[in-house]
């Protein structure tokens, strides 16, 4: 009896993406083109369409900018129906399609250009990137308030002080390298997908590496950021990298909601948080406050006698409400459940926020948050400014495999660390 093959289906290319399809895009599709479930595509800049990735092209196809979720045939005509994986998902790595011809640097690199697939703070673009020259940064504080100095060549003069109480301190960017190595024994018997020559089953595999590679980078620098909004950046052990409280002699501020206690005035706790902010932002705006807070947090928070009524008229309401991701808001505060983990090297499951606590942090200020991005320690990003993530392969001696390099460089800071507010369910 005949063979029939099943093709490929959404299923195989989608492993996640975040509720109510923020993670979609509907795009243009440029005429003369037949593009397949999982094609890796680019943006041409001047028109906005889409196009298949092309490494050679100039007109802004050469950068990986999602994936199809479904085929578009643009033989005949510009399609404005395609739908685009652009942001906060995961993707099996052998359902992608790349352009014929395309070499495992090329790969790489459009795998390094794709949008992280992992992070709530990420996600919220609340530590924009910033990307500098040094591996250092000089932050000076001045009334509270943390501003970056440019660290300068030797030699070069240096920047002009004011007069009045402040402290410098100069903080040096982690460096987080990462390396992996693909093995013939790793395609040897293994048959490949389709029509698929070996040497694509060969480039299939190492583009699988330097994606897991690359969401181990993105989960890092989610678990850095974390501590940058508790005032304590954290190694991945759980050692502290920089205490920005303590470097600069700043008083946590810590907030009991004592929600076991059904008589706890909930909405003035919020108050009180509000009022904090406001008095620490020392002359920034903001436009609200959001708190992310630990499952034990949220529960007792909903389950209180004084929010449960307000908790279940905005349960209510949720259905109404086009976009999901906003949280519950109390007495002007934005609470949202965090559930953000990672498994340490030793194999430890640690949680970004413990157990009962949140932390509160404002929204829509200009400079108060950012991460900064350093160059790699290659020749060629000498003095360069510093991207977020970089990836190199190279043939092991004799071919007997590549070795793949990974490497980030980033610091987040939260310039205000008065503005950040720790919160107790107990």
């Amino acid at each position: 009896m005949p063979v029939i093959t099943e093709g490929m289906n959404l299923g195989d290319l989608l492993k996640y993406e975040a509720p109510n399809l923020y993670s979609r895009d509907q795009v243009t599709v440029a005429s003369g083109q037949n593009l397949a479930l999982g094609a890796v595509v680019g943006i041409v800049a001047a028109t906005g369409k889409v196009k298949a990735l092309d490494p050679a092209a100039t007109d802004g196809s050469q950068t990986a900018a999602g994936v199809l979720l479904e085929p578009v045939d643009a033989t005949a005509g510009d399609r404005d129906d395609g739908i685009l994986l652009t942001r906060h998902a995961i993707v099996a790595d052998h359902a992608l399609v790349w352009p014929a011809g395309i070499t495992n640097a090329e790969k790489a690199a459009a795998i390094n250009l794709l949008p992280n697939n992992y992070g709530r703070l990420e996600q919220m673009g609340l530590m924009p990137e910033k990307p500098v020259r040094f591996r250092s940064i000089a932050v000076e504080e001045k009334n509270g308030v943390l501003t970056l100095l440019p660290t300068l060549p030797v030699g070069a003069p240096g920047t002009v002080g004011k007069r009045g109480k402040r402290a410098l301190r100069t903080f040096t960017i982690p460096h987080i390298p990462h390396d992996d190595v693909v093995l013939p024994e790793e395609v040897q018997g293994v048959r490949a997908f389709g029509s698929e020559s070996e040497v694509q089953t060969i480039a299939q595999v190492m583009a699988e590496h330097l994606q897991t590679m690359r969401n181990k980078h993105a989960i890092t620098l989610e678990h850095l950021r974390m501590g940058a909004l508790k005032g304590v950046i954290l190694d991945a052990d759980g050692s502290t990298l920089y205490d920005l409280y303590q470097e600069f002699g700043i008083t946590p501020k810590v907030v009991n909601f004592n929600l076991g206690n059904a008589n706890t005035d909930v909405k003035k706790k919020c108050l009180d948080i509000k009022r904090h902010l406001e008095d620490n932002l020392k002359g920034e705006r903001m436009t609200g406050i959001h708190c992310l807070v630990s499952e034990e947090f949220f529960d007792a928070l909903t389950s209180h006698p004084k929010v449960e009524k307000a908790y279940e008229r905005w349960q209510d309401g949720a259905a109404l409400r086009s976009d999901m991701r906003a949280g519950f808001t109390f007495a002007g505060i934005t609470f949202e459940e965090y559930r953000g983990q990672a498994v340490d090297a030793d194999g430890n499951t640690r949680r970004f926020i413990a157990a009962g606590e949140g932390h509160c942090f404002p929204l829509g200020t200009v400079d108060t948050f950012a991460t900064y991005f350093a160059p790699a320690d290659f020749n060629e990003t000498a003095n360069t400014l510093g991207r977020p993530l970089y990836a190199k392969q190279e043939p092991r001696k004799f071919d007997r495999g590549t070795d793949l390099h990974t490497q980030s460089n980033p610091l987040p800071m939260c310039h205000r660390p008065g503005v950040l507010v720790k919160v107790t369910a107990a």
